[in-house]
Order: C-alpha cells, then sequence, then structure tokens
C-alpha cells in the first residue's frame, strides 16, 4: 500500500476540532455563543455582561458628559443588552431613557430578564410603552433587535424602528439595525438607519456589502469575552480599555482621564 502524508498541522494553539467561524455567518455568531456557553462554561449572562461594557464605552465615546441617552429595548438577548447599558450609563453619570418594548412581561428566567429585573431593583426609570414623539436624546441606543430576526418587523417594534429613523438624532445600533439581514446586508423592509454599528462576539459579512453602509453607519467591534481559540484569526478576543489607577487617600478628583477603548474599528 503507497504510504499517505499524515495532513498539515493546525496552525499552532488552534484546536481542529473547534467550529470555524470564519464565514462571519449569522449561524457562526450563533456557534460562538452556544460553544462559549456549553463547552467553555461562560454563563450567557457574563457574555452579556461584556459586551454591555463595551457597548457602553463606545456609547460614551459620542455624547457630551451628563448628555442624555435613549435606550430602547426590544425581545430576546439584544433587548438584554439594552437594559444593561442603560444601567452601566446611569452609573456613568448620564441622564438615561429607558423605553423597554417588552415590559414587565418579560420572561424574568431569561438572561435579559435578569437585566429588567436588575434595572428594576435600581429603580432605573423604565418606560413600557413607545412615546410619541420620542423624548429628546443627545443619541438612541437600538437595541430593538439582532441577528434572530428573520421576517419584516411587524407592530410596536416597527413602529419604533420607523420613530428612530425620523428622530434625527444619532442612533448607535446594538449588534445589528435593527431590521437588517446580517448575512445580506439587506433591510427586512424596515431597518433602523444608524449613525454607528458596534457588532458583538464576530464581525458580520452582510456589513461587509455597499447595501449595508446606509443602515450600518461606522462599524466597531466589541469582543464577548470568548475564547480566542474560536475566533477566526485578526478577531481580538480582548480589547484593553485602561484607566487611571485611583489616588492612594481615595479622595481626589483630579487624577485625570483616560479616553475609553470601546473596541477595535471594523474596516467597512
Amino acid at each position: 500500500m503507497a504510504h499517505q502524508p499524515h495532513p498539515p498541522p493546525p496552525p499552532p494553539g488552534r484546536d481542529p476540532a473547534l467550529p470555524d467561524l470564519s464565514e462571519l455567518s449569522v449561524a457562526d455568531a450563533r456557534t460562538l455563543d452556544r460553544w462559549s456557553i456549553e463547552r467553555h462554561r461562560i454563563p450567557g449572562l457574563l457574555l452579556m455582561e461584556q459586551a454591555s461594557i463595551g457597548l457602553a464605552l463606545a456609547v460614551c465615546d459620542r455624547v457630551p458628559a451628563k448628555g442624555r441617552v435613549g435606550v430602547i429595548c426590544g425581545p430576546g438577548n439584544n433587548g438584554g443588552d439594552g437594559l444593561a447599558v442603560a444601567r452601566h450609563l446611569d452609573n456613568a453619570g448620564l441622564e438615561v431613557v429607558t423605553i423597554d418594548l417588552v415590559g414587565a412581561d418579560r420572561p424574568r428566567a431569561s438572561d435579559a430578564g435578569v437585566q429588567r429585573t436588575i434595572a428594576e431593583a435600581l429603580e432605573l426609570p423604565l418606560l413600557d410603552t413607545l412615546p410619541e414623539p420620542l423624548p429628546a436624546v443627545d443619541l438612541w441606543v437600538d437595541a430593538i433587535f439582532g441577528t434572530g430576526l428573520s421576517r419584516p418587523p411587524e407592530g410596536i417594534l416597527r413602529a419604533a424602528i420607523e420613530a428612530l429613523n425620523e428622530s434625527g438624532v444619532p442612533i448607535l445600533a446594538v449588534d445589528v439595525p435593527s431590521g437588517l439581514d446580517a448575512d445580506r446586508g439587506v433591510p427586512l423592509e424596515a431597518a433602523v438607519r444608524a449613525t454607528e454599528t458596534v457588532t458583538l462576539g464576530l464581525p458580520k459579512r452582510g456589513f461587509l456589502t455597499p447595501e449595508a453602509e446606509p443602515f450600518t453607519g461606522t462599524l466597531r467591534y466589541v469582543p464577548i469575552g470568548a475564547s480566542w481559540k474560536l475566533l477566526p484569526e485578526g478577531v481580538p478576543a480582548f480589547t484593553p480599555v485602561p484607566v487611571p489607577p485611583p489616588p492612594a487617600d481615595g479622595a481626589s478628583e483630579d487624577a485625570g482621564s483616560v479616553e475609553p477603548n470601546a473596541g477595535s474599528d471594523v474596516e467597512s
């Protein structure tokens, strides 16, 4: 029998048994979440918290100190991201208007439900209906839909998308502009036209199409705490956010500040 050559070795540190996520598809993003939670034992709530910190820093880059930010939260984990972002922005000293379109009926056992419970416990202001007109803010955070949307948005959720587009205010989209197909880069009839999209975990291939640019705006990337072992080459698993150490006596307010790095820019 002829000698069969051995297959080439995998790249250093890369386990060939791990999934290939290089297509940057919606399915890849779901696989990243699933492997992180089921195989690497990272709770989904921890992934959400990590993502929301990067998102909040991206918001802080765009609004003035003591500015006013609106967050519109839809169903699912995207809405949970929004609720967590609202909490961090409140801690940052911003005035936050949070609209939770699911309201008090949000399932409390879910990660997004935990975020709702935390927001209530902290007595953060929450609106459970879409006001007309939208309140005046410096920036809106679109946390209505993520990658899970597969059909045109309807009802109050579609009305929220249309209200954002008509607001005339900059919009930062969480992971995906609501209503945009992240694989193809085209709207599912109605989609948010974001000023900036902060995509989470993996860049999305649909964002790199010319058709997507009017909806995504500027692209940035924030890791969610998934292991570098799962990520395609060139996608960072961790982006440092340096801050100055507190003063020795813990009393000075003049220690200076560091411009936060909310994540990595993604070329479009």
